[in-house]
């Protein structure tokens, strides 16, 4: 078999627009930058829960705008406080509450 001629390379185009700097920007500004994606729902459920800081023992995670809440919270009414700050975040769909409470004798 005849070998394969090598493809052509694209010819350089002097026309091309110049490449974007990188820009840094602070937590909110990227996560409104990023979109809707679920790194940025995250970004913006934990902005609400935790005042921009994850609290220790609950995790926040999400995926197709369901966000899943894992833990150990104090009691019942923390819960629902986490639960109900969550649902009221853009773009979150629906809410999972996976938080166990640390109160003798309450069930999640």
């Amino acid at each position: 078999f005849p070998a394969a001629a090598p493809a052509a390379a694209p010819p350089e185009s002097r026309d091309a627009p110049p490449v974007s700097p990188t820009v840094s920007l602070p937590a909110e500004a990227a996560a409104e930058e990023i979109g809707d994606g679920d790194e940025a729902l995250v970004a913006r459920v934990t902005a609400q829960l935790f005042d921009g800081a994850p609290a220790l023992g609950v995790e926040v995670a999400a995926s197709g705008g369901v966000v899943t809440l894992r833990g150990e919270v104090a009691d019942e009414e923390a819960e629902g406080r986490f639960v109900r700050d969550a649902e009221q975040v853009e773009g979150v769909k629906a809410v999972q509450s996976e938080l166990v409470t640390s109160e003798p004798g309450a069930a999640s």
